[in-house]
């Protein structure tokens, strides 16, 4: 393990510190909210005891719930088009979304209102047009408040989606289309599960990124979409109600945090759901704890013309013949495992083992033409 400076622990010090002061002002809210003279729990009864209040906390989620999904799917294809985008196109892509950082948050906002709003460029090009008779009521509502979220999240989408789908080898989509599959199944098969860490990130980041916005819901909601925020900056401020402000606040952060949990555990089980098996492909495809490995198991990859493996049993009459199609040779084969599982393989590095039915007639150009062979039959 090599040895770390003294010097380079001092990286960690702006770190440290704004997890410190993270940390001070979550404890000084948790003993406020416990601060009463009607008990410790009097402010969580309060706010989970009336219906007016829980409503800012549904009104919340919801918005939060309704400006992740429209990011994802906005963020999920400018990620998209950057991973297939030449490099000209791709650094004005980022160009255009790192000067977002850029702007101040509530100048951005007002834009915004002189585009949306009743005499907005909106509304004035519709009506020019012929197409309405009055104004669209684009903001002062909840959709407006989730354009302004979503204008202001996207750049939180794409990075971390385009860092993943970068990462992926063009070879497996190629393999994916040479094995037959269309373009929407290679996507949504191969692509896509490939790429759930990266929609997971960003998921979690733009959620909880909305759910504690403060200013555009102030400014694009005008009074009528009162958020959690909102109503924490009411109540501390306007009524000086500091602990039970804190109490509605911590609320949501606990509800925050246990949905964010649940989406990480729904998206793990999905993904391993994708790859048919609970455990790894490596360990799906390849080997199974405690058992003698079947004769079209897999073995780690060696150089061509090493040690051959030891001759499988007998063929049984009731095991299916199938055509070799990729080669064009009509060698017969027994059934092999599903082409997911071939492929799986293929990207852990296993190739199956040469046999007297999957002849060894020149050397491969690597392990994955071994394993789309198999596929393809």
């Amino acid at each position: 393990m090599p040895r770390v400076r003294p010097i380079a622990w001092l990286l960690l010090l702006p770190a440290a510190l704004i997890l410190g002061l993270l940390g001070a002002a979550v404890s000084s809210m948790v003993a406020v909210s416990f601060a009463s003279d009607e008990g410790w729990l009097a402010h969580y009864e309060r706010f989970l005891s009336d219906p007016t209040y829980l409503s800012y906390v549904w009104r919340s989620f919801r918005v939060a719930l309704y400006a992740t999904v429209a990011t994802l799917l906005l963020g999920y294809a400018v990620a998209y088009v950057m991973s297939r985008a030449t490099p000209g196109w791709r650094r004005l892509i980022t160009l255009v979304l790192v000067l977002q950082f850029f702007s101040v948050n509530v100048t951005r906002i007002y834009s915004l209102i002189l585009i949306l709003g009743n005499n907005g460029v909106i509304n004035r090009a519709l009506r020019d047009a012929g197409l309405i008779d009055g104004p669209l009521r684009l903001i002062y509502n909840e959709l407006g408040v989730t354009i302004g979220l979503v204008s202001a999240a996207l750049p939180f989408a794409v990075f971390p989606i385009a860092t993943v789908l970068d990462r992926i080898p063009g070879s497996l989509r190629e393999m994916a289309l040479t094995l037959g599959a269309s373009r929407l199944r290679t996507f949504w098969k191969v692509i896509f599960p490939l790429s759930a860490p990266g929609v997971l990130a960003s998921v979690t980041v733009v959620f909880l990124y909305s759910l504690g916005a403060f200013a555009t819901p102030l400014l694009l909601g005008g009074g009528f979409v009162d958020l959690i925020s909102v109503f924490a900056y009411e109540q501390a401020i306007s009524l000086n109600a500091y602990g039970f402000a804190a109490a509605g606040a911590l609320v949501t952060l606990a509800l925050a945090f246990l949905a964010v949990y649940a989406a990480n555990r729904s998206v793990e089980r999905w993904v391993r759901g994708a790859w048919g098996a609970s455990t790894p492909p490596r360990a799906s495809a390849c080997r199974r704890a405690r058992r003698p490995p079947p004769p079209a198991c897999c073995w780690r990859s060696r150089p061509w013309g090493g040690p051959r493996s030891p001759s499988p049993p007998a063929r049984r009459r009731s095991s299916r013949r199938r055509t070799c199609r990729s080669a064009g040779t009509s060698t017969p084969i027994p059934a092999r495992p599903s082409a997911r599982r071939w492929a799986s393989a293929c990207w852990w590095g296993w190739a199956p083992r040469p046999s007297r039915w999957w002849p060894a007639r020149s050397p491969p150009t690597s392990s994955c033409a071994i394993a789309s062979r198999g596929a393809a039959s």
